[in-house]
């Protein structure tokens, strides 16, 4: 078991507004896991709790069967990645944006090791290329295979992405999700993604968590993906098309 969230619950303000309330569910060894949920519902607060970013009113989190909240910040940086939405990158050399990533686990910062791993990540998310180009330089596609990259580099086992495809065209974004697909099934990472993208998500993910009501709703393979629990958790009322294998949404004809 790579990740087993234990009746968490996350509350904030004065009031003590819940957003989140006794939330469980587990990911294993190379696993892809999506969660799915409309707006505001919470799936950002999830991934920066795991992230521990900030911290929950009650339950545990377990990364490799250790309590996150036991781990100091660096031997958690070995474990667990966080790429937010937003990916604010500083422009520097590709190559050394990717080398930060090996901050946690070096103590001689910039060896001869960290050098050949940094160019093994480079070269796993097909950016060998860039390796010489300054971040400023690149596009939000290729922005994003620096993060991926840069987290390889830590060594984590586990990477958390928020909404990795919002802001990208739909080339780059397969692009990403065959990457992800690749680093899933070769090097056994495993993810936890929060999208909105319902058809795109159906297409890659193993495991699938359907938030509603402060709660996983439900939870499982993309059999789950049925018209009933989509217009549930969303509050619609669309059609759902099962396509070789993949969900596609439409409107009702009802609607229209």
């Amino acid at each position: 078991m790579i990740l087993e969230v234990k009746d968490l619950s996350f509350s904030y303000g004065k009031k003590k507004e819940i957003v989140l309330d006794n939330v469980s569910f587990s990911l294993e060894k190379g696993e892809i896991g999506i969660l799915l949920g409309k707006n505001g519902i919470g799936k950002s607060t999830l991934l920066k709790l795991i992230a521990n970013l900030i911290k929950p009113t009650s339950g545990d989190i377990l990364i490799e069967n250790e309590n996150i909240f036991s781990l100091s910040r660096n031997a958690l940086a070995k474990k667990i990645s966080y790429l937010p939405q937003q990916i604010d990158i500083p422009s520097r050399l590709v190559k050394d944006e990717v080398m930060l990533g090996r901050l946690p686990n070096s103590f001689f910062f910039n060896s001869q090791k960290d050098e050949e791993i940094v160019k093994t990540c480079l070269k796993e998310v097909d950016i060998e290329k860039l390796s010489y180009k300054y971040t400023s330089e690149l596009s939000g596609g290729e922005k994003q295979k620096v993060a991926i990259a840069r987290s390889l580099a830590t060594q984590a086992n586990l990477l958390l992405m928020d909404e990795p495809t919002s802001s990208l065209d739909i080339k780059s974004s397969f692009e990403l999700i065959e990457l992800i697909k690749n680093l899933s099934k070769n090097k056994k990472i495993t993810f936890l993604i929060a999208m909105h993208d319902i058809s795109l998500a159906s297409s890659f993910g193993d495991k699938f968590f359907l938030l509603g009501g402060k709660n996983i709703h439900i939870a499982g393979d993309k059999t789950i993906l049925s018209k009933e629990n989509i217009n549930n958790i969303f509050g619609t009322n669309i059609e759902i098309k099962n396509i070789d294998g993949e969900i596609y949404l439409a409107k009702n004809k009802g609607d229209m």
